[in-house]
This record gives structure tokens, sequence and C-alpha cells, in this order.
């Protein structure tokens, strides 16, 4: 009869999200995880493959996570320009409170890895999808509902925006001028009429 066992898994797992998250696929050791979970390395093996089967499930986790909080936070507001722009400022100010930024864990994953390693594009993609989908959904009411104009190309626009949003990921990362950066979500979304 197998052991029952000794922790959290999806707790274990938030911890695996936040070393990966601050370290990256490369620069997480198995070592590190040992030290950062509280679990042996066994333990690691036995309820998760493998350091790449782990990073695999804690980028889903994330995924989920952090893709439901954006939808939640867009859907506050009923006018969607200034949704658009709280949302995305939002992004920025969170960059901020971190000592060392961190960005988007989906989206450093796709700068980091290459297309042929861990089955990364799959979780990009559906990152990229599920996105594009809830920024559709949000624009989409905003047309019925006269914000924005009938002739707008709604799905390119949201496709912009998932643009827009990976790069912003990026640039908060990296400290670019803060100032700057809200020029950008105030330009970007002025498209949204």
């Amino acid at each position: 009869m197998p052991k029952p066992k000794q922790f959290d898994i999806e707790e274990t797992l938030d911890k695996a999200i936040d070393i990966f998250w601050s370290k990256g696929y490369r620069g997480t050791s198995i070592r590190d995880l040992v030290e950062g979970l509280g679990i042996n390395r066994a333990s690691i093996y036995d309820t998760y493959g493998n350091k790449n089967a782990l990073f695999l499930s804690a980028l889903d986790r994330y995924h989920e996570k952090y893709i439901n909080a954006f939808r939640d936070e867009l859907l506050k507001y009923n006018n969607v320009q200034e949704g658009i722009k709280r949302t995305f400022t939002k992004i920025i100010d969170k960059g901020l409170v971190n000592e060392i930024p961190r960005g988007c864990m989906v989206v450093n994953t796709a700068s980091e890895l290459c297309s042929t390693e861990i089955n990364k594009n799959f979780f990009v993609e559906k990152n990229a999808t599920k996105f594009e989908k809830i920024m559709y959904d949000y624009l989409l009411n905003g047309q019925k509902n006269g914000q924005i104009n009938s002739s707008t190309d709604i799905e390119s626009l949201a496709n912009t925006l998932y643009t827009f949003y990976s790069g912003l990921q990026t640039k908060t990362k990296h400290r670019q001028n803060i100032e700057s950066l809200k020029k950008e979500i105030t330009a970007i979304t002025a498209l949204i009429c």
C-alpha cells in the first residue's frame, strides 16, 4: 500500500511556481526544488515524475490562476476602455511591488526556452488563446453596448492587446520607464473606440 503524502500537493505546486518564476526553468536545480519545496528528491520524483513534469504542472497551475485573475479584474469595469487601461496599469503596479520584478511566467518561459524544449509551445499557445478569448468576449460585450464601433475588428484588436500585454510584462520585468509605459497604455486603449 502506498504511503500517504506528507505534504499538500497544491501548496507544493504554488511553491514550485515561485521557484521557477524567480529562477527560470534552466536556472532551477533539483537542489533548489528540494530546499524550496521542503520535500526530498524521492518525493518530487514519486509525485511529479521529474523536474520537467513538475515545471509543466507548475506552469499549468500558474496559467489557470493568473488568467482567471486577469479576467476577473477586467470584468470589474463596465467601461471597456477604462477596464483595459486599469487592468494593464495594475500589471505595472504589481511589477513595482516586487523587489525583483518577475513579469509573466508564461511570457518568461517563451523567452527562455526554444520551441523544442519541454513542450512549452503548448502553454504559450494556450495562454495566448485564452487571453485573446477573454479580451474578445470583453470587447464584444463593449461593442454590443455601443462602446466600440460596430465596424471595429475586435478579433484583431484582442490579438493586438495580447501582444501589447506580453510586451508590457517584459518591459515591466526590466523596469522600463514607468511613466512611458503608462503613456503606452493610454495609446493602446485609444484604439478602443
